[in-house]
């Protein structure tokens, strides 16, 4: 069975801003409100969305939610979780109210299926319980019941009422099978007519008194249609929630709205900026390759280095492979004001290094004489 979405249900949605509608009132949910922006704006095709069926009930991971403006590493780790715990939370809750699962009428589905148990010399299930609408036939499977069939008792017993309050009585399957027996099938009965039933084991005319266990397996063929309902998360102890403010006015709601650009545009340049140091380098900073001697070079804005070896002797060893990798013909060794970083092996003809780890401001170039070479420091076109 697929699930479906519901007839009221939008075709797409985004999942913070019905998330937030939903739970708005809700004291078992609107702790969450002050976190739905961290989510993002998640645009979400209900129907794909149904199909997927229900997620999973997540509990809180207390430590996530509490530690989550923290820094470093553990503040970083901390928010992941957190946004992915959030997430979680809002599908499950969005499911719910989206999504259902219809059964076609006729179809045989279970009404109830438990292992039950009998009190000692007693009944289970001594209760008139409505039969679903739109049901013609029922039908009712005990198994592994214990201790099995013995002596004189009344195993199970199956009742029909025309309604709510024990009238028109008609008993449909009464079983006293034989010794041994631990199953029965009341087989296909109608139910048209009634709108009530009793379901039992019953264990009382047993000559020594026990308790009687089993599977009880109840079905009609109504059909009928199934909704999921999301456990609310338990807000952690001690959690405090991200701050809001009221405005009294529009000029103090574009002060903070100014004040929020400003930050977004601080962001941006920053993220730009990285952008552009791990982005390939199309440019060279220097016009043309620089002969390659004992001074160190000075990297200044690049972010990688080309280097090319010239003058290999015929003999030196090599694998054959495109392009040719040589037995180590020198080294490249990058340094920061903390030191130097491992070295790096020349093994090809032209060896390019980047993007330069973060922190390198020089750089030396070794090769074994009677080697020579030439380097050009490559960075992206904005650091020219």
């Amino acid at each position: 069975m697929v699930w479906t979405r519901k007839s009221s249900a939008p075709l797409s949605f985004n999942l913070g801003e019905a998330f937030a509608a939903s739970i708005t009132g809700d004291a078992a949910w609107d702790w969450l409100l002050g976190w739905i922006p961290i989510s993002g704006g998640m645009v979400v095709h209900t129907d794909e969305f149904c199909a997927l069926g229900p997620p999973a009930d997540r509990d809180v991971d207390a430590p996530s939610w509490l530690s989550w403006a923290s820094g470093g590493v553990v503040g970083a780790i901390a928010r992941a979780l957190l946004i992915s715990q959030l997430t979680a939370f809002m599908r499950a809750r969005q499911f719910s109210a989206f999504c259902e699962l219809v059964v076609p009428s006729g179809t045989w589905t279970d009404y109830h299926n438990a292992f039950e148990c009998t009190p000692a010399g007693g009944n289970w299930g001594l209760f008139v319980i409505p039969i679903p609408a739109g049901a013609t036939h029922g039908h009712a499977i005990f198994s592994g019941v214990t201790p099995p069939g013995a002596g004189d008792i009344w195993q199970y017993r199956m009742v029909l009422w025309t309604d709510a309050v024990g009238g028109g009585r008609v008993d449909i399957g009464s079983g006293l099978p034989g010794a041994g027996a631990s199953g029965w099938d009341s087989g296909v009965f109608s139910v048209v007519g009634f709108t009530h039933f009793t379901i039992m084991l019953i264990s009382a005319t047993d000559v020594t008194t026990h308790v009687e266990c089993g599977n009880v397996q109840l079905q009609f063929d109504a059909g009928g249609t199934t909704t999921h309902t999301a456990a609310p998360p338990v807000e952690p102890t001690g959690l405090l929630p991200p701050t809001t403010r009221t405005y009294t006015d529009i000029g103090d709601l574009g002060a903070e709205l100014d004040a929020q650009e400003f930050k977004l545009d601080a962001i941006l340049a920053q993220v730009m900026w990285l952008g552009e140091q791990l982005t390939p380098p199309t440019a060279t900073v220097g016009e043309s390759p620089v002969e390659v001697t004992d001074s160190a070079i000075d990297i200044g804005a690049a972010t990688g280095i080309a280097v090319h070896v010239s003058g290999v002797p015929a003999g030196w060893g090599k694998e054959f492979s495109v392009p040719e990798r040589y037995f180590p013909m020198g080294r490249i060794t990058l340094t920061t004001p903390a030191g130097d970083l491992p070295a790096i092996d020349l093994t090809q003809i032209t060896q390019v290094v980047e993007p330069l780890p973060a922190g390198v401001t020089q750089a030396v170039v070794f090769v074994k004489p009677p080697m020579t070479a030439t380097y050009v420091l490559l960075a992206p076109p904005t650091a020219t």
